[in-house]
């Protein structure tokens, strides 16, 4: 490869962090928030109270950018920064359409209370100083019956990445 051993380690570290950074978010979401609200809903929103506390004070989204920084840690693995634009504006693409169908069914729910809520919180980069505590403990369970597959799949792309690359580095070796 073109890149020193110790470029290689940096990105490595950096990149696992950002993924564990993603999955830490995702967890702490899924720990926290309050029964029938902020799911994996497939059929039709769902939402019995608006989340407003907790990683909510500081981020509307925090599901999507917990997954966006998943993978952004991959693509940061990878090491290939053009890839890693297109997939960043796919992503942004894909993702802010759903945002907004979101966050218009919360607006018909809570009317004003959504609104102003949404007035003091971005929708996906954090403002962790206004951070306030929620009501809801954290249920390590419920992580780990909701997270595993996410959590799997990201460590096998970084193994399979880890793989093609040294089979690579293999081939081109004299």
């Amino acid at each position: 490869w073109m890149y020193s051993t110790g470029t290689v380690i940096a990105v490595t570290i950096l990149a696992a962090l950002v993924s564990l950074a993603g999955m830490a978010g995702r967890a702490y979401t899924i720990g926290t928030t309050p029964h029938g609200t902020s799911g994996r809903n497939t059929d039709k929103q769902v939402a019995k109270q608006l989340n407003a506390k907790g990683i909510y004070s500081i981020v509307r989204h925090p599901l999507y950018l917990g997954n966006y920084l998943m993978w952004l840690g991959l693509l940061i693995f990878i090491m290939d920064f053009p890839f890693l634009v297109v997939v960043s504006l796919v992503y942004w693409l894909y993702y802010e359409r759903i945002m907004f169908a979101e966050e218009r069914f919360l607006e018909r729910e809570f009317g004003q209370q959504y609104l102003d809520w949404s007035m003091t919180v971005p929708a996906f980069w954090p403002k962790f100083r206004q951070f306030e505590k929620g009501d809801v403990p954290f249920h390590f369970k419920s992580v780990l019956r909701r997270e595993y597959p996410g959590f799997m799949a990201i460590t096998l792309c970084f193994t399979l990445v880890d793989y093609i690359r040294a089979i690579l580095c293999a081939w081109m070796l004299p």
